[in-house]
C-alpha cells in the first residue's frame, strides 16, 4: 500500500463529534485532531516508560509500539487533511528540505532556517 492509498483509506474513518464546534475543516476540527495526536504520542511514551520501569520482552514492546505508531499515523494524516495538505507532499518536501540540509552540512543545529 503507498502513502496515498493509506492517506485515503484512514480518511474514510474519520469521525468527529457534531458538538462543540468540532467537525471537520473548521478551527475546531484542527484542535480535535491535534489533541488526538498529542494523546497518542503519550500513549507511545507511556508505553516505552513502563517498559524501562518494569522490563519484559523486546518484542511485545515492538508489536505494542506499532500498535500506537499506527495511531500517531492515522493523527498525523488527519492534522494534514484539516490543512489540506497530503502526506505524499509532505514527505517529499521534508525529504527535499533534509537533502538541502544535507549538502549545505547543516543537519546539526537547530532553527528551521538552516
Amino acid at each position: 500500500m503507498d502513502i496515498n492509498e493509506y492517506s485515503r483509506k484512514a480518511t474514510a474513518t474519520a469521525i468527529y463529534p457534531n458538538q462543540h464546534g468540532f467537525r471537520k475543516d473548521n478551527l475546531g476540527g484542527i484542535h480535535y485532531v491535534l489533541h488526538g495526536l498529542t494523546g497518542e504520542v503519550g500513549e507511545l511514551a507511556q508505553l516505552v516508560k513502563k517498559h524501562i520501569r518494569d522490563g519484559g520482552s523486546n518484542t511485545a514492546l515492538r508489536w505494542a509500539a506499532g500498535r500506537e505508531i499506527g495511531d500517531i499515523l492515522w493523527y498525523v494524516n488527519a492534522v494534514a487533511e484539516e490543512f489540506d495538505l497530503t502526506l505524499e507532499d509532505i514527505a517529499t518536501e521534508n525529504l527535499e528540505k533534509l537533502a538541502g540540509r544535507a549538502s549545505r552540512g547543516t543537519l546539526t543545529g537547530s532553527g528551521e532556517n538552516r
